[in-house]
């Protein structure tokens, strides 16, 4: 949701120019509402294939530990940044 809610801010104010306080308002709850059907209208799918990702993975042990060592350092590293540590 968040990509895409990010992805339409972005494209509106390339093609408008600027945004003010009532305007993104507005926009930001179509945009919620929006990205929310989208997600729920392909959330059978996002299950689907993320189950396979996970499936996929627990047969390689040496890949998965590199990815969530690799996550958990990034987590690390923005919770560093924001002051949550």
């Amino acid at each position: 949701m968040g990509d895409i809610g990010a992805t339409a801010t972005f494209l509106f104010i390339l093609t408008v120019g600027s945004i003010d306080a009532i305007t993104g308002f507005v926009f930001g709850t179509f945009v919620f509402a929006f990205s929310l059907v989208i997600t729920r209208l392909f959330n059978a799918q996002i299950t689907k294939t993320t189950k396979k990702i996970v499936e996929l993975l627990a047969g390689h042990r040496t890949v998965r530990g590199f990815i969530m060592d690799h996550l958990q350092a990034k987590i690390d590293q923005e919770q560093l940044e924001w002051g949550f540590w």
